[in-house]
């Protein structure tokens, strides 16, 4: 009953934030068609058009399943949210931005740069175009995963949704798509950027490897760090590499951190 209850209230919550009559229209019949998907956490299936949703963090376009558009509603991940405050100074860069719900939260109220860092291809499109319905001017999508080497790789695609993207296959994964891989050093150089102050980083079991291709900017800027690991080996890995750098670790939640 309490797993019922709460899959009505995201649901409803989801319908209000439907930005049009056409879109509210698409997730009611979601419902209709696949009631119980809300409680068995099965998000393969697709609306019956891709719907745009409209909250106080921004509006998000062509979400094409249940997944995408849960993760850009006001309400997704809202322990994290006091944590995404503006810093003053330096770039943000948001590492696995899937379809823009953090890179338009903070961009929309930063000066300074946004770099945006997204692999697939299918994201990045959903993801540009949401920088610009929002009139983010100061964002640069960067089509690429992060790794510690420059070359690239196989990112495997996962079936029930858009953010369980990795380029690794721990889970059972049969689809991929060949993406160029880089590092975070060599992202913002080319990029020009000068300092980062704030790092996001939420790519799904190789948030170390991001680490270790990020060794100048940790050194020269200490920049605020949120990652996620879903075991306890991945959090020692990521612990491991930022206690080099002076960072002091603490739990957010069940798989969040905050490093500074």
């Amino acid at each position: 009953m309490k797993n019922l209850i709460g899959a009505l209230r995201d649901y409803f919550l989801l319908l209000s934030e439907g930005h049009t009559l056409k879109d509210k229209v698409s997730i009611f019949l979601y419902l209709l068609k696949s009631p119980t998907h809300l409680i068995n956490k099965n998000h393969s299936t697709k609306f019956l058009f891709p719907v745009t949703i409209k909250n106080k963090d921004g509006l998000f376009a062509d979400n094409p399943d249940i997944f995408t558009a849960c993760t850009v509603t006001k309400n997704y991940e809202k322990q994290l949210r006091r944590y995404f405050k503006v810093d003053k100074e330096g770039c943000f860069i948001d590492v696995g931005a899937n379809v823009g719900k953090y890179t338009v939260l903070v961009g929309k109220d930063m000066e300074e740069r946004v770099i945006s860092i997204e692999p697939n291809p299918k994201n990045a499109k959903i993801l540009r175009k949401n920088v610009g319905i929002n009139n983010l001017k100061n964002v640069l999508v960067v089509e690429k995963a992060c790794y510690y080497k420059r070359g690239k790789m196989k990112l495997w695609l996962d079936k029930k949704g858009t953010g369980g993207n990795s380029l690794d296959r721990q889970l059972i994964r049969d689809e991929y798509v060949e993406v160029e891989v880089d590092t975070l050093d060599n992202i913002a150089k080319e990029a020009g950027i000068k300092k980062v102050g704030f790092m996001k980083i939420d790519i799904e079991h190789n948030e170390d490897n991001v680490l270790r291709g990020a060794k100048k900017i940790l050194k020269r800027d200490h920049p605020k760090i949120i990652f996620e690991a879903y075991t306890e080996p991945e959090s020692l890995k990521i612990k491991r590499s930022l206690n080099i750098f002076g960072y002091k670790i603490r739990k957010i939640d069940k798989f969040d951190y905050l490093a500074v």
